[in-house]
């Protein structure tokens, strides 16, 4: 690597590391960060039943979280969409009661009575497990 290059490779990571403070300081990055149990965390993808956190990505501190969570906002990353996490799949299994019209919910298919259920009254359904 010539001189040349060299010194354009350090403005160029300059740039960057300006871009990611700048984005620290502001909290505006697209993440999720947050802190619990003694560790930090960035949400990266989402339940699209119950708008939970589908998955996330752990560090051993806030600054570094947030830094990552930059990083990921200046690439261009997306929050991955989830069609439904674990939380919300279990918890839909025990539904029997249409939570629109309070009316019983009935299994679509016999064979899977609690993977798909619709209320026959106001054609609410629900997608549970294969179970």
């Amino acid at each position: 690597m010539s001189t040349m290059q060299a010194r354009k490779l350090a403005k160029e990571l300059v740039i960057q590391n300006k871009m990611i403070e700048k984005l620290m300081n502001t909290k505006a990055y697209r993440f999720d960060v947050w802190e619990a149990n003694g560790k930090s965390y960035v949400q990266t993808a989402v339940c699209n039943v119950g708008g939970c956190t589908a998955d996330y990505l752990t560090f051993d501190s806030f600054k570094e979280a947030e830094k990552q969570s930059a990083i990921m906002t200046i690439t261009g990353e997306k929050l991955c969409i989830v069609s439904v996490c674990n939380k919300c799949l279990n918890e839909s299994e025990d539904d029997i009661y249409c939570s629109i019209c309070g009316n019983e919910l009935m299994p679509v298919y016999d064979e899977y009575p609690n993977w798909l259920k619709y209320c026959s009254t106001c054609d609410f359904n629900i997608h549970a497990s294969h179970e």
